[in-house]
């Protein structure tokens, strides 16, 4: 997606790599910032583009086939940035923007579509400002950090669905900050930052300590002021799942109960990601499992740990394996190679 004034340019990937031609979407402004989510629930992206000199945030409902209709135009106060992200631990993606009166939460309802928008974060007259979401206090919820090309540092909020939303921890870092990334750099299963300092032509770098502290971890100089900074990094642990889909068909039902069981003391089946199968996430396979999903399926017991069911969503919680066990038990060695991409673009996984 590339934009330009009043119009936005959209090249969609084609199989075996490459990119269409791009198409035209009109827009009632300039795009400074855009972001993808499925608002409806019905299994399509939709479109969330920040029209700064409009004073809005427009989403365009996708039909899955390339083509974006015009929707809710919602008003925010000198938008710059959008993220989205499950901010309320509902296994619902909601929407934060940053404008010129701080960041506003779009709370996304069960019913579909965007709540309208709350002010969570109060940050008067810091423009130009960025963030990014991650799991940041171990919550199983998104929070959020942001930085401000006005001020040496970077901060981290959580609980974002409040009001206001709490500052977790926050670090200082070089001149004018521009741009953030998060990832799991080294493995620990929390997010790690990577922010851009045009001041000081430089990445410094931070790690999330105990209590959601963050640790520096050193800066990387550059040769030229950065303006934008992407961290990919995906590990076995990373793969998006529906916890409970335990054979990977996108639904929960009697049949991953069974699969589970089959895993514990058949050995026929071999799961491709052990995660979807720990339904109560506990670190472990064992037959607690097997129960509770038989438990929620027909009595409406508990349902399965976050991510759920409802949607895709990573594992927000490290496995710990039971020390008692023996070397290479892979039971207790929980991760999630691989689950059917596909299974992630249906609205519902029952």
């Amino acid at each position: 997606m590339i934009p330009t004034n009043d119009q936005l340019a959209l090249a969609f990937a084609v199989p075996g790599g490459g990119f269409q031609n791009p198409s035209v979407l009109d827009v009632a402004g300039k795009p400074v910032s855009i972001a993808a989510a499925d608002l409806t629930g019905n299994g399509h992206r939709d479109l969330l583009v920040v029209l700064r000199d409009a004073g809005a945030l427009q989403v365009f409902e996708g039909d899955g086939n390339g083509t974006f209709v015009p929707r809710k135009a919602f008003t925010v106060s000198a938008p710059e940035h959008v993220v989205v992200a499950d901010f309320s631990g509902d296994d619902l993606d909601d929407v934060a923007v940053l404008g010129s009166l701080g960041v506003s939460l779009l709370a996304r309802s069960f019913e579909g579509g965007l709540d309208e928008p709350v002010l969570v974060i109060p940050l008067e007259g810091r423009t130009d400002g960025r963030m990014v979401a991650g799991n940041f206090d171990n919550s199983g919820r998104a929070g959020l950090a942001l930085v401000h090309p006005a001020v040496s540092e970077v901060f981290i909020y959580t609980n974002i669905a409040s009001a206001p939303a709490p500052l977790l921890s926050s670090m200082a870092v070089g001149a004018e900050p521009v741009d953030l990334a998060a990832g799991d750099v080294d493995g620990d299963r929390r997010p790690d930052l990577a922010v851009a300092c045009r001041g000081t032509s430089s990445i410094f770098l931070a790690e999330l300590g105990e209590e959601g502290r963050l640790v520096p971890q050193g800066e990387i100089p550059l040769e030229s002021p950065p303006l934008r900074i992407v961290l990919s990094v995906r590990r076995l642990d990373e793969v998006r799942f529906r916890r409970g889909d335990c054979n990977g068909d996108g639904l929960l039902d009697i049949a991953d109960a069974v699969a589970v069981l089959d895993l514990l003391f058949i050995g026929d089946f071999k799961a491709r990601c052990k995660d979807a199968c720990d339904f109560n996430d506990d670190g472990k396979l064992d037959i607690s499992d097997a129960i509770a999903s038989l438990a929620h399926q027909f009595l409406g017991d508990i349902p399965p740990a976050p991510p759920g069911m409802k949607v895709c969503g990573l594992d927000p919680a490290p496995d710990v394996a039971d020390p008692d066990d023996p070397p290479g038990d892979e039971i207790d060695q929980l991760d999630c190679e691989d689950y059917p991409p596909h299974q992630c673009d249906t609205a519902d996984g029952g």
